[in-house]
């Protein structure tokens, strides 16, 4: 396979951090009293509300960690902090196959994952030039702490050590911001402060939080703030099957055919972010805040045309009926006020385009267990005939026209994998075991 070119600086708009427990240790003596009971770092794991125990991001994989996917006690790599330069998908269902020792768990983690001057080793082999990093845990169990006082001092403890990694390079590693959304004015301060430190984008979760959707007339004050502060309102989705509406797909599937978490993993991602889409288009909420940017992120991007195609048909034949009086078509609203990410085997992105040309960011989701570099999403690209000037758009210019950021060119050219260790699969034992399956049939008659 040809090792690629390019002549345009990537940009990653949605990648992953781990929360390391050092976080909780910039607070103060009294603060970490005050955080401890409601969101704390014990051990491999967190603690949340004092009761609730779950797996820490930095923890190794143990039977259980995965929903019972492996029962039988054998270790399992870090699903947060898997991939790597060379390492993607394939290989990684492969390892996931395997019995596994501590030492070859060890060497399956990436250190780009907690370590800023490693990650930007990493980029440089992934092809990456400029990326957004975004935590896991703080947009999942953090949005159940019960007292939002606690809440408000992890998200401030959160935010200085983000910014402080990404000082390693700030050209090319950016921070995102994490709330304490349960409070939204408290939210509105924390919004306001990092603001003045530089941050461009602050994240949301599109779920119900302390029994309240985002589009409650409580969380106005918030929106407000996104839009006087300029910030880009990151809308993050997840497989969470603690939520709400993860649940209810948890629930509502027969586990014969469906076993493990996938009904949420699988499904919630995209279900959250369709929610939200349509409920915030047809609820007027960005014709409100007409100066208001904001990005839909890991939800994939194919079902978009459809849904907003639905929410047109909509407003025009129930405009009576719709609570919320539409000054233009949801579809105009949306590309003028929002962008959507995808990932680098979305083909059917590709397949549009031009319809995709002004609004989609490509996202890596590195190193988590479905990451991918940014040389795999340009090779299918290519594959697919996608205009230069379109792929230069896709895989940076857009996301860095939302961010308000400007390019640095660092990787022009692709590098051979690295040396793997002699104990991982070959491509061989790959290719057997797993590439039949993962391409459907209608890409295998192409």
């Amino acid at each position: 396979m040809a090792l690629l070119r390019k002549g345009y600086a990537t940009f990653d708009c949605d990648a992953h951090v781990w929360e390391v427990p050092e976080i909780w240790q910039r607070l103060s003596v009294a603060e970490r009293e005050r955080v401890r009971p409601w969101y704390w770092p014990e051990g491999d794991e967190l603690v949340l509300n004092g009761r609730t125990r779950m797996p820490g991001t930095w923890a190794h994989g143990k039977a259980g960690d995965t929903d019972g996917w492996h029962a039988d006690g054998r270790r399992v790599p870090n699903r947060t902090a898997c991939v790597g330069p060379g390492v993607e998908r394939p290989l990684v269902r492969k390892l996931f196959s395997m019995r596994l020792s501590e030492a070859q768990c060890a060497e399956v983690d990436r250190a780009g994952a907690y370590d800023a001057h490693a990650r930007l080793r990493e980029l440089d082999a992934q092809g990456i030039d400029q990326v957004m990093v975004i935590p896991l845990h703080l947009l999942a169990s953090f949005l159940r702490v019960e007292d939002a006082g606690a809440a408000a001092l992890v998200a401030r403890a959160y935010n200085d050590w983000v910014r402080d990694w990404c000082a390693a390079e700030p050209r090319r590693l950016f921070p995102a911001a994490v709330l304490p959304l349960g409070d939204p004015l408290a939210s509105c301060r924390e919004l306001e402060r990092v603001a003045g430190l530089g941050f461009r984008v602050a994240m949301l979760r599109p779920v119900e939080i302390a029994g309240r959707y985002p589009t409650d007339p409580a969380f106005e004050p918030l929106w407000r703030s996104f839009a006087d502060t300029g910030l880009v309102a990151g809308v993050h989705t997840l497989g969470d099957g603690a939520t709400p509406w993860g649940n209810l797909l948890e629930r509502s599937v027969d586990r014969r055919q469906m076993p493990g978490p996938a009904p949420s993993r699988c499904l919630g991602f995209v279900h959250e972010a369709m929610l939200w889409v349509g409920s915030l288009l047809l609820s007027g909420m960005l014709e409100r805040h007409p100066r208001l940017r904001m990005a839909i992120m890991e939800s994939n991007a194919t079902w978009l045309p459809g849904l907003l195609e639905r929410c047109d048909a909509l407003a025009r034949r129930q405009a009576p009926v719709l609570r919320a009086r539409l000054a233009r078509l949801p579809s105009e609203t949306f590309h003028a006020s929002c962008f959507i990410s995808f990932e680098g085997d979305e083909t059917p992105v590709f397949d549009q385009a031009e319809y995709f040309g002004q609004i989609a960011a490509w996202a890596s989701d590195l190193p988590h267990i479905d990451g991918a570099d940014a040389w795999s999403a340009i090779r299918r690209m290519r594959a697919r005939g996608v205009p230069a000037e379109l792929e230069q758009r896709l895989m940076g210019g857009n996301a860095r026209r939302m961010y308000g950021i400007e390019p640095l060119l660092c990787v022009r050219e692709e590098t051979a994998p690295p040396a793997f260790p002699g104990w991982f699969p070959s491509p061989q034992e790959i290719e057997r075991e797993f590439a039949p399956r993962l391409r459907p049939a209608w890409e295998k008659a192409r």
